[in-house]
């Protein structure tokens, strides 16, 4: 199926985004804008945490069998641009336009794992058979088949909306722990990106963790659409947007770390981070 055409493995992120984005707008503009859309990422192990699962969810419209079937799993091959969502914007009088760009999709996702779960429920104003559908697709190459949905994720989703679970192949590939500096290393980075030369140990496996990949992916979340990390210790960081500066969130950091930041600041000449410390909230631990 091509699971490689895209050269970054978490390519798979900015799709399920994206999908959940579309999923979001798509349900705002059917229920007349009264509602506002959600989407949440995180990680889950099953199996004693012998098995590593990365999680999308969202309360968009959901998809039908039909959807899953001849949409969702085929290769550029977009509900949004089929005829029947033709039909149902023109009957709607829906002027919603999708994000998602043609490509491969939700199969991206094999570049990370080699399962996928997938759990819906249609939205009322979308689909006349509103039940719970849940089906797997073991591995890029092989057949999917469809389970009874477990009630909790009947019960996560609500009226309408969509879980993806995508079994990692490998649980190394990306990281929600939560040690207190998450905004901390963004604030840092919108200084200057080559600070990770000189505070290393501060950006240890920053790359592969879930809000820093999202972030890049998500850029600017959409007023109507919150997007939503998980971390491992339960708490629930949101994906900001980058055009505003960071200054309502209690950057924990020690000490060391902002000793770093001023010594690397006063090296390059930067007025922007001492200028910027004055007017956020900084929670120093010594």
């Amino acid at each position: 199926m091509g699971v490689q055409l895209y050269k970054d493995k978490y390519a798979c992120l900015r799709e399920l985004y994206q999908n959940s984005l579309d999923a979001c707008k798509c349900m705002i503009a059917l229920s007349g804008n009264k509602e506002s859309g959600q989407v949440m990422f995180w990680l889950e192990s099953k199996d004693s945490g012998k098995e590593a699962y990365l999680c999308c969810m969202d309360n968009g419209v959901g998809m039908t069998k039909d959807i899953i079937v001849n949409h969702l799993l085929k290769i550029g091959n977009s509900y949004y641009t089929s005829a029947a969502f033709e039909r149902l914007r023109v009957s709607q009088k829906n002027s919603f336009t999708p994000t998602s760009q043609f490509g491969i999709g939700i199969l991206s996702c094999f570049m990370l794992g080699d399962s996928l779960d997938i759990v819906t429920r249609p939205m009322q104003e979308f689909a006349e058979d509103t039940s719970p559908i849940r089906c797997t697709v073991d591995g890029a190459h092989e057949n999917f088949y469809y389970a009874s949905p477990d009630p909790v994720d009947i019960e996560k989703i609500g009226k309408h909306g969509t879980i993806v679970r995508v079994r990692l192949s490998d649980s190394s590939l990306i990281s929600s722990k939560n040690d207190g500096k998450i905004w901390f290393r963004h604030f840092a980075l919108s200084r200057s990106h080559n600070i990770h030369r000189y505070a290393e140990s501060l950006f240890s496996d920053w790359d592969c963790h879930i809000h820093n990949i999202i972030t890049k992916f998500v850029g600017l979340p959409r007023p109507d659409v919150s997007v939503t990390v998980q971390l491992a210790d339960g708490g629930h960081e949101p994906i900001e947007r980058w055009d505003r500066p960071i200054t309502s969130h209690a950057l924990k950091v020690s000490s060391t770390d902002v000793d770093l930041l001023e010594k690397y600041s006063r090296k390059q000449g930067l007025d922007d981070y001492s200028n910027e410390k004055g007017r956020i909230q900084f929670k120093v631990h010594h």
